[in-house]
């Protein structure tokens, strides 16, 4: 087994994201993080979740958004989305069978959380 990292040490909090793209910022980091090996096709998380995140933009954005509104992306409360909570450390643990996000400090799990706030536009 080999693991590649990239990691960057910075002084402070992390400074948040602005203007999140959907199709050029969201949709990527499912595939970054391995999110569509398992919601795709056969995969668990389609079979469990109910959740397809393999596809076009236009269709990833049609399951978070219209399929589920306001449970898999919550505008009005967005850290109670699930596509944050779900792949996220919880004590004690949901049923998602992985850790995906470490924290609210996560590069990706802060992209997303500020698409949310930002309106989560289909961009």
């Amino acid at each position: 087994t080999v693991t590649v990292a990239d990691a960057r040490v910075t002084d402070g909090a992390p400074g948040l994201p602005t203007n999140v793209s959907f199709a050029t910022a969201v949709v990527p980091l499912f595939t970054a993080r391995g999110c569509v090996a398992c919601h795709a096709g056969g995969g668990a998380g389609k079979d469990l979740g109910g959740l397809t995140l393999s596809g076009p933009a236009s269709q990833v954005y049609k399951e978070l958004i219209d399929e589920r509104p306001g449970i898999r992306v919550n505008p009005g409360k967005p850290e109670a989305s699930l596509i944050l909570t779900m792949p996220s450390r919880e004590s004690p643990p949901d049923g998602h069978p992985n850790v995906t996000f470490t924290g609210p400090r996560d590069p990706d799990y802060l992209r997303l959380l500020v698409w949310i706030r930002e309106g989560a536009k289909n961009n």
